[in-house]
């Protein structure tokens, strides 16, 4: 019998040769319900346009935004070829070599708040016409860090809300102020509340990277929003301690198809906090303690061209309320 296929984005990483694509200008700001890609947990970003609707992936992980064929066939959009020479791809899958992406800009997109609340507008937003193997049904493509870095994003998956610009802080002001606790890199805060988490964040080749803790050292990953679980290059998953059998899945990623081998590991911790089986607001009463995390052993380029052990996606992300400071210098991630 053959495994399970897991339908799972994986960064994307795509550089350009000379001119990168343009983030576009965004203007104005929305709050909306917080909708899931089916099947996952990355959350959807539906646009207005001309053409009609456009379903986009929010994807920190994307150093590039991406649309399918088919949609630039619906919006009527003129695209030109890159040279082979001019682009270099690394993804989950194993056929990056073979596409050939063009490029295009999309139409003004708009993402209206619920009500008469205003809405966020994107101008100029160029993109890459490819073919993606892993988007979940009904979507488009993913919208890329450069235009998310432009704005800060409120996740809440606890009351299903999202929000970007300045509607993301007034969100997160909503919430309630930002307990005391311990931060990433510095002192650990005292008393029994430990609700949220303030991690720093650092560019590399065009996307955000935070630093996770290991039995050994403290190791680079990507933060990624548009991942659907935490990946683990084949180097760390071998210094972590497998606490459960393995399960191999086949696995469909940006650039295709590939096995992978899922399994429970304890030893991850990310701020000082052990992942998996502490949640935030606990005291600390678990610290030390061998958690258990859920995570994909995968073998795939972006590790070595990003110079980063892992990719921190959903299996992370998804019960946690998220505010991502992309435009502050320098960025950070709050969890709550």
């Amino acid at each position: 019998m053959p495994p399970p296929l897991l339908l799972a984005l994986v960064a994307a990483l795509i550089q350009l040769k000379g001119e990168l694509l343009a983030g576009g200008t965004l203007r104005g700001s929305a709050s909306i319900r917080l909708e899931r890609a089916s099947g996952g947990d990355t959350p959807v970003l539906t646009l207005a346009s001309p053409g009609g609707v456009v379903r986009l992936l929010l994807d920190s992980g994307a150093s590039s935004t991406m649309v399918t064929p088919e949609l630039a066939q619906r919006l009527g959009l003129s695209s030109r070829p890159l040279a082979s020479d001019a682009i270099e791809l690394a993804g989950g899958g194993s056929r990056c070599a073979s596409l050939q992406p063009r490029r295009t800009r999309l139409p003004t997109l708009e993402l209206r708040s619920e009500g008469q609340q205003g809405s966020l507008r994107l101008s100029d937003v160029e993109a890459l016409v490819m073919p993606v193997a892993a988007l979940p049904q009904g979507i488009d493509g993913v919208l890329g860090i450069p235009s998310l870095r432009q704005l800060p994003i409120w996740i809440d998956p606890q009351l299903n809300r999202l929000a970007l610009g300045p509607a993301a802080l007034s969100a997160a002001r909503a919430a309630g102020p930002r307990a005391t606790g311990p931060r990433a890199g510095g002192p650990r805060a005292e008393g029994p509340d430990v609700s949220s988490l303030t991690i720093p964040l650092r560019w590399r080749r065009g996307v955000p990277l935070l630093q996770l803790q290991t039995p050994g050292a403290a190791v680079a990953a990507l933060a990624d929003t548009g991942a659907e679980g935490l990946f683990l290059s084949p180097t760390l998953a071998a210094q972590l301690q497998p606490l459960g059998p393995a399960q191999v899945l086949k696995l469909a990623g940006f650039c295709g198809e590939q096995a992978v081998e899922s399994r429970r590991y304890g030893g991850l911790s990310l701020g000082g906090l052990s992942l998996g089986g502490l949640s935030l607001g606990d005291g600390g009463r678990n610290r030390g303690q061998p958690a258990a995390v859920e995570a994909i052993r995968i073998e795939n380029s972006i590790f070595a061209q990003l110079g980063i052990e892992a990719i921190v996606g959903q299996e992370l992300l998804r019960s946690r309320a998220q505010l991502w400071r992309l435009e502050s210098r320098p960025p950070r991630l709050e969890l709550r």
